[in-house]
């Protein structure tokens, strides 16, 4: 790494595992795992756990929301270097990303960047950041705002508009889409009523990232930086 080969050209060739991220041991075995053609060896893994407990990430130790302070680890000195979580804009700046995402854990990621930033503002004024969840379609079940606004965000010209309901609304109805599409093939094709219930589910989850939630985000982006800003 890195190369002009392909992911599945690096696999058939033997220089990446398909599917064994970590070296058998005598206590773990299954999916993930093997003997050889593995790409973590279970010391270098051991030295990485030893590492994050002598040294740990402030927010997984809830000891607040920085990384570690002096990590060891080669591995965990890169992470450190390109974590973005010691970042504090100066321009107006737009956080999306949708809640229920498989990949990208929102509450996780963008919950802690959004803390972070809150409490930054007493010592920027100029602050002026938009965190936005775009899927709305379990905002029931939520006691985290879909908006956050940060700073002076809260006078940006589309907190007046109907901007973020639209970007909500075009996500749910993609969602529903996408979810009916995969269920109707599954009847069509002489499923029972529950496969097809799995089939919607497996649509939404495997095209939530890197479909459903970047279309949104693209929209959202579109139209925050198309606004005008007022900036006091």
């Amino acid at each position: 790494m890195p190369n002009t080969m392909s992911f599945e050209a690096l696999i058939t060739a033997g220089k990446l595992p398909k599917t064994a991220l970590f070296e058998t041991t005598a206590n773990e075995s299954g999916f993930g795992f093997a003997d050889k053609n593995y790409l973590v060896q279970t010391s270098y893994r051991a030295n990485y756990l030893a590492d994050v407990q002598t040294n740990p990430d402030n927010l997984l130790a809830r000891t607040g929301l920085l990384p570690a302070e002096n990590p060891q680890n080669e591995l965990r000195r890169a992470l450190k270097d390109n974590d973005l979580r010691g970042y504090i804009p100066t321009m107006p700046t737009l956080i999306c990303g949708g809640n229920q995402d498989p990949t990208v854990f929102y509450d996780l990621n963008t919950g802690s960047m959004a803390a972070i930033l809150q409490q930054a503002n007493a010592q920027n004024p100029n602050l002026n950041v938009t965190v936005l969840d775009v899927d709305a379609t379990n905002d029931d079940d939520r006691d985290q705002s879909t908006v956050i606004p940060i700073g002076s965000a809260m006078s940006n010209s589309w907190m007046m508009s109907n901007t973020i309901d639209n970007v909500q609304a075009n996500f749910a109805s993609t969602v529903q889409l996408v979810g009916n599409n995969a269920a109707q093939q599954v009847i069509e094709n002489g499923g029972s009523e529950v496969e097809a219930q799995q089939a919607a589910q497996v649509a939404v989850l495997s095209t939530y990232h890197a479909g459903l939630v970047s279309t949104a985000c693209t929209q959202a982006t579109r139209e925050f930086f198309e606004q005008n800003f007022n900036q006091s």
